[in-house]
């Protein structure tokens, strides 16, 4: 539909992230950090919300660059965390 009647009103946007980016800190299993950097048992952590691969040169105009290492750190996390369940079993 065209836009033919006043008043016009315009607003300046620009795109805003609101997340943590590497709040999360992982080894190279993907198994989540506690405070003394010893990993805590059962938990594994993926995304670009750990590691701090990038939180400070996060590029928002460059749409899915930490598409690889969420992928690649979902498959790690995802088998360590089967194989920690293995473990638990008692037979």
């Amino acid at each position: 539909m065209p836009i033919d009647k006043p008043p016009y009103y315009a607003l300046k946007c620009q795109v805003k992230m609101n997340v943590t980016h590497g709040g999360i800190k992982v080894n190279q299993s993907m198994q989540v950090m506690n405070k003394e950097d010893e990993p805590i048992p059962g938990v594994y952590a993926a995304g670009v919300e750990c590691g701090a691969t990038d939180w400070d040169s996060y590029n928002m105009r460059l749409s899915g660059h930490g598409f690889g290492f969420t992928v690649s750190g979902g498959r790690i996390a995802g088998e360590n965390a089967v194989e920690y369940v293995r473990s638990l079993k008692t037979v």
